[in-house]
């Protein structure tokens, strides 16, 4: 071989090195900041749709966390009344419920009379 052929491949072996150091060094990877916890709470939602006179079952009614600040006053939470399941049951459905729908006393009529 001839010198200038080595000269040549020496500086491309070289760079080459250079150009993988320099590119393993910039790959530190996402930093992951820490995420800031949301108060939450426990919310009874339709398990799936509920329609207009439609008598409610456990079945029906499901616990969702929720984050504390979108859960309304209105919406029945498990802190307040954890066996709102079986209260609630019997229950007839005054309008529509869709699935994953906040239950509300304003929406049910108590089976029991009352209503």
């Amino acid at each position: 071989m001839n010198t200038a052929r080595i000269v040549v491949l020496t500086i491309a072996i070289g760079a080459g090195s250079i150009a993988a150091y320099l590119a393993s060094g910039s790959d530190k990877g996402p930093t992951a900041e820490p995420v800031a916890q949301m108060p939450t709470v426990d919310v009874l939602v339709a398990k799936s749709d509920i329609g207009l006179g439609q008598s409610l079952k456990p079945d029906d009614l499901q616990w969702q966390i929720w984050p504390a600040s979108a859960a309304n006053n209105s919406f029945i939470r498990r802190g307040e009344r954890p066996d709102a399941t079986t209260q609630v049951a019997g229950s007839i459905a005054r309008a529509p419920f869709i699935a994953g729908e906040p239950i509300r006393d304003q929406k049910l009529v108590r089976a029991d009379g009352s209503g």
